[in-house]
């Protein structure tokens, strides 16, 4: 799983060669994939949580955090 994570970054910073070795090579990794949405959900409802009343109107006694994070996977 640490090699699939690595990888996503090696994508990052080298995306013509980590994507020519996706499509050749077949080195596709659904489990990184897995967890960097898992991470990017957490992320989204760490920001609407913790964000500033200033900054972000969200009214916390009618917050619901798993509606939060099944529109976030509905709008992926």
């Amino acid at each position: 799983m640490l090699q699939t994570a690595k990888y996503a970054f090696y994508i990052l910073f080298h995306p013509n060669d980590g994507f020519w070795e996706l499509k050749n090579q077949k080195t596709k990794t659904f489990g990184a994939a897995n967890l960097i949405l898992a991470l990017l959900c957490l992320m989204n409802v760490l920001s609407l949580q913790f964000t500033s009343f200033h900054y972000g109107f969200l009214d916390r006694d009618s917050h619901n955090i798993v509606f939060t994070i099944s529109s976030f996977i509905i709008h992926l």
